[in-house]
């Protein structure tokens, strides 16, 4: 009997030798290996299917993109933070800051080879002599199994921060809200923006201008970004807030908000 590693190069067998032939699954995921003996014009073929490519795909860009679920798997982990709001400006007084992403996932029966669509939620608009914008929802649509709700925009001029997004508004097995945005006050200093929400925990709620900026609040354990520091004084703009979903810092006296962080879509395939 013949043992023998033959790579892919071809090899005699000689009268009167048997073949054993034993495929394991690929090292290397969404590959197959085959073998082929053929005797005189007869031939055989044995192949190792494919493995499932467990790799995780990241999707950070605003905007709708395609995912196609790979060969050889049944599930796939989906995790999902909505963008943060933008800071209000460019009031009399500090503006309020934009709330956090809520955070959703689940873990979905999909179909190998399939395509399948997804929105990433874009960040808040900073506030520029206005209040800031909401941020967008991040989705992943197949029946919209998984949905992160934005954070809302911060209100100018001695406002109000704006709320994160809700886990109660987002669809999931597992959600996290984000925090709320910090509020603006009459002593120039913008509230922080609110943080994401993370894969364990809520994101935390930014502070409110006391004479000194607001700080940011901090995303949740595991992946939330974390919310920009509120303008300090007159013309100070707000910091952006961090990706995914943090809320931008509500700015200063006559200065404008953050922006707030673009949401983000994670998933990662199962056998």
């Amino acid at each position: 009997m013949i043992d023998h590693d033959w790579g892919s190069a071809p090899q005699q067998i000689d009268n009167n030798q048997y073949v054993q032939v034993r495929l394991t699954t690929p090292a290397v995921n969404h590959t197959a290996h085959a073998a082929q003996i053929s005797v005189n014009t007869v031939s055989a073929i044995w192949t190792a299917a494919a493995g499932c490519n467990t790799a995780p795909q990241d999707y950070v860009t605003a905007g709708v993109h395609s995912y196609t679920m790979p060969a050889g798997c049944t599930s796939a982990l989906v995790q999902a933070w909505g963008g943060g709001g933008g800071g209000g400006g460019d009031g009399y007084d500090g503006s309020g800051a934009g709330g956090g992403g809520a955070y959703a996932a689940a873990t979905l029966a999909l179909v190998g080879g399939t395509p399948y669509n997804l929105t990433v939620g874009a960040r808040g608009n900073r506030g520029s002599n206005s209040n800031g914008t909401a941020g967008g929802d991040s989705i992943f649509d197949a029946g919209a199994d998984v949905l992160a709700r934005g954070g809302s925009g911060g209100t100018r001029g001695n406002g109000a921060g704006g709320a994160g997004g809700t886990a109660a508004a987002s669809v999931g097995t597992t959600k996290f809200s984000g925090g709320t945005g910090g509020n603006g006050t009459t002593n120039d200093s913008g509230g922080g923006g609110g943080g994401a929400g993370g894969s364990t925990q809520a994101g935390t709620n930014g502070n409110n201008g006391s004479g000194s900026p607001g700080a940011g609040g901090a995303g949740g354990a595991t992946g939330g970004g974390n919310g920009g520091v509120g303008g300090n004084g007159d013309e100070d703009n707000g910091d952006d807030g961090a990706a995914p979903g943090g809320g931008g810092g509500g700015g200063g006296e006559d200065a404008r908000g953050g922006y707030g962080g673009d949401g983000r879509i994670t998933i990662t395939a199962q056998p």
